[in-house]
């Protein structure tokens, strides 16, 4: 328990500022920012300088952003992957469709693009749903079910 605390206590000394230099005349702080290395003045717990705050956060943002425009065009892409291949085999839009895995590899099918389990309680079979389908993997073959 000793450990865990030295470790908490390590990662807020971490986050914790450098106070810097107290200018009564200023009535604040001067500090040395991280980022560009410039001194500036601000608020006793203030980090950054405020365009390199800005800046940082704004580059955190986007690489917020970029991993879910990813996450999203590949979800898509298996949504449509999984409509085709339903269309194509299924003719009355209903039912589950049974098809090669290596059909799916073949049209690309992501299968580390983001995924929604669902446990089947009468037989306790996991599928996973991809926009309106879902499908499990067994033996080889997709099994590819239209949700309601």
């Amino acid at each position: 328990m000793a450990f865990e605390k030295e470790k908490l206590s390590n990662y807020f000394d971490f986050l914790k500022p450098e106070n810097g230099k107290y200018l009564p005349e200023e009535n604040a702080y001067s500090h040395i920012c991280p980022v560009c290395k410039k001194e500036f003045i601000g608020r006793r717990n203030q980090r950054y300088h405020p365009k390199c705050k800005i800046k940082l956060n704004n580059d955190l943002a986007r690489e917020k952003n970029d991993l879910v425009k990813k996450q999203m065009a590949a979800y898509r892409k298996n949504v449509m992957i999984l409509d085709s291949i339903y269309k194509k085999h299924n003719e009355s839009d209903q039912g589950t469709v049974i098809v090669d895995l290596s059909l799916i590899r073949q049209s690309g099918f992501l299968f580390d693009a983001p995924i929604y389990p669902i446990k089947n309680k009468e037989n306790n079979v996991e599928w996973y749903a991809v926009g309106q389908y879902s499908y499990r993997v067994q033996e080889g073959k997709m099994y590819i079910y239209k949700l309601k």
